[in-house]
């Protein structure tokens, strides 16, 4: 279900006869007065607090109810513990009326965020106070470069440290809020994302750490903040009630996931609703990034192997298969190593399987692979490679060629799917679990070609009752528009 006010838009850069237009249009919908919240920054600076409650008040006399006004207050304030105080006074004394939130900056250290937390208590506003933690605008070397360390050692320190210091919610891009919700599950916090995009990024955007807004919901980002998307569109009523439609869709199904566990949705739903998900993905083009690669190839079975992945009951199934099979081997390995996201799980679990001490991992640093995590000292290793679906196999690629350059020796490739249903190293046994068939890779980008809707072939671990494929065509074929 989405929540009230989850989507934020950024009226940043605007002079006051814009912000006041750009609200008065979007707010003349009343289906958007529990959808939208608006953020300013510009606006926001000691001078301008004044200005905003003069804009407020105008609004209000006008024809807008004050209930309908909520603002994010953006001005990322970052300064010892007493001026940040009188921040908060001067906030309280400018009298703005539903200022649902204010952001510091997490890198002011816990000091500054408790004693804005303690003044904010103190004056008794309702405000949360969100802790921004590393800009968007901050590409994967920023903080290699400024900290000698990987961006997400630095999120995870300025996370902790303004969790601990009670703000009440984060500021982060959708690449690390998945992240940041499992390591910090204990505490009670919500996620804001900000530079959302309705699709992929241009090579010019300003910003690096983006997603669209299914992403970012996917990742368990509770609130997103959009500016150009919006603000750039002929008709901006539409093209929010649009981003809220596609975040619904995507919230469903998560709260469908959460509430009966994967393996329960699989049981349960019946074919007919499994396949509207898979045919919401598919039926608008800006959905695509749900199952488009790196490699830009698509592919309807993807997306089963997505769903199943996100359940680790249903995963360990496949993970025992896999160890089970390498203990056959007349082999011998040191060391696992995975690539990011889902492989890093993999060769964790596998690990564990293995009687295996840890695992290491590779990351993706702008078109190379790095190892990210290992002991200078491991000379003639022997390596076991994890992947969890092998489609082109470039990921695998790059890692042989990290492990050639080490020295060390890959003795065996496992992966939960193989789609390619090869093995560009054959003088290197190769273990999966599944090789789908047919495999299902397609190249059209714009238009999904009719071949696309196959009965989707799916592993016997998964424990699903697959519909015969007569039916399954004909289902396809009743919903197609």
């Amino acid at each position: 279900m989405l929540k009230k006010n989850k989507i934020i838009i950024a009226l940043d850069s605007l002079d006051r006869v814009n912000v006041k237009s750009i609200i008065k249009e979007i707010l003349s919908d009343w289906n958007l007065e529990d959808i939208v919240i608006f953020k300013v920054n510009d606006l926001l600076w000691e001078i301008w607090l004044e200005w905003m409650k003069r804009l407020e008040m105008e609004l209000i006399n006008e024809w807008i109810s004050q209930e309908k006004l909520h603002w994010m207050l953006d001005p990322k304030w970052n300064d010892i513990p007493n001026t940040i105080e009188n921040y908060f006074k001067k906030l309280k004394e400018s009298d703005l009326k539903n200022v649902d939130y204010v952001t510091i900056m997490a890198s002011g250290w816990s000091e500054m965020i408790r004693k804005a937390v303690m003044k904010r208590n103190e004056l008794k506003l309702e405000t949360k106070i969100l802790a921004v933690t590393v800009f968007t605008s901050f590409d994967i070397n920023w903080a290699k470069n400024v900290y000698n360390e990987e961006i997400n050692h630095q999120i995870l320190k300025l996370s902790q440290l303004a969790l601990v210091a009670w703000a009440h919610w984060l500021v982060c891009s959708s690449e690390e809020t998945r992240m940041l919700k499992e390591v910090f599950s204990q505490k009670d916090f919500e996620l804001v994302t900000p530079w959302i995009r309705l699709e992929e990024a241009v090579i010019w955007d300003d910003q690096k750490r983006i997603n669209t807004p299914e992403a970012a919901i996917i990742a368990w980002a509770t609130h997103i903040v959009i500016w150009r998307p919006i603000l750039n569109s002929e008709n901006k009523i539409k093209t929010i009630k649009h981003i809220s439609e596609r975040i619904k869709w995507i919230s469903y199904i998560e709260a469908e996931i959460k509430k009966y566990s994967f393996e329960k949705i699989l049981y349960t739903w019946n074919w007919e609703e499994l396949l509207k998900y898979i045919w919401a993905i598919y039926k608008k083009p800006e959905n695509w990034y749900f199952v488009r690669l790196a490699s830009k190839l698509l592919s309807d079975w993807y997306v089963n192997i997505w769903a199943t992945e996100r359940n680790f009951r249903v995963m360990e199934k496949a993970w025992n298969e896999l160890a089970l099979r390498l203990n056959e081997m007349d082999i011998k390995w040191d060391v696992i190593m995975g690539a990011q996201m889902w492989s890093i799980r993999l060769s964790l679990v596998l690990a564990k399987y293995l009687n295996l001490e840890e695992s290491i991992y590779t990351e993706k640093d702008w078109d190379d692979m790095v190892l990210k995590r290992h002991e200078i000292n491991l000379e003639g290793k022997k390596v076991i490679l994890s992947e969890d679906v092998i489609t082109k196999w470039s990921t695998l690629e790059k890692m042989i060629k990290i492990v050639n350059d080490l020295w060390w020796e890959v003795v065996a490739i496992t992966c939960v799917a193989n789609r390619s249903q090869k093995n560009d190293f054959n003088w290197i046994p190769l273990i999966s679990c599944y090789s789908p068939e047919p495999f299902g890779l397609y190249f059209d980008e714009k238009t999904p070609s009719e071949n696309i809707w196959k009965a989707l072939p799916i592993p016997e671990w998964a424990m699903i009752i697959e519909k015969p494929k007569n039916e399954w065509e004909k289902l396809v074929k009743s919903m197609i528009i």
